[in-house]
């Protein structure tokens, strides 16, 4: 192929790529949420754009870190690993940082920090989901150019595979009704 026709095919696949939908999915490294991640790549891998995120705490089971490695070198997920990255500095928020398995807090890390400067998590402030998983998540997101209403072109569908696994009636639109076809309500 000549270089010209070469990076045009390039050029266009690329639009072509950005103009698929996009979906990021949460996975929480456990079992139900294997299963629902699987079934999404494959059932929306070849028309979507999606993302896999995992976010360590740095207070996760060893065996939850292995199981997310296994996933991604037995089904191929492609999971970005990703930990809280939290300023001191009064007013900034959480950020995120990017980490492998290998380089994964297993010290409890991510979660001192944040406790550091947010307090401890309690029933009457609930922070360790949002902290250390939903802003990390996002601010990762926002960086690829996946957040935000100014940054993204094409609408980003979040999928949280525990929740789909566990709500009876899921809290937000999206993908949850898609993937309704998949899950069963429990029989008694």
């Amino acid at each position: 192929m000549n270089p010209l026709r070469k990076l045009e095919a390039e050029i266009s696949s690329r639009v072509l790529t950005s103009l698929k939908p996009r979906i990021s999915i949460s996975f929480s490294g456990g079992r139900t949420s294997s299963v629902m991640t699987e079934l999404v790549l494959k059932e929306f891998g070849s028309t979507h754009q999606i993302v896999v995120l995992f976010a360590n705490t740095g207070q996760e089971h060893p065996a939850t870190l292995d199981f997310v490695r296994e996933c991604d070198a037995r089904l191929g997920f492609g999971t970005v690993w990703l930990e809280a990255e939290v300023s001191v500095e009064k007013g900034k928020g959480v950020r995120h940082r990017v980490v492998s398995y290998e380089t994964a807090s297993r010290d409890g890390r991510p979660f001192r920090d944040c406790i550091a400067k947010y307090g401890i998590p309690n029933m009457g402030s609930p922070q360790c989901t949002t902290r250390l998983k939903e802003n990390v998540m996002t601010s990762y997101l926002r960086q690829i150019g996946w957040g935000g209403r100014s940054l993204t072109k094409q609408p980003l569908v979040s999928v949280q595979t525990k929740l789909i696994a566990c709500q009876p009636e899921p809290p937000r639109q999206g993908l949850y009704t898609l993937l309704s076809n998949w899950v069963t309500p429990k029989r008694r």
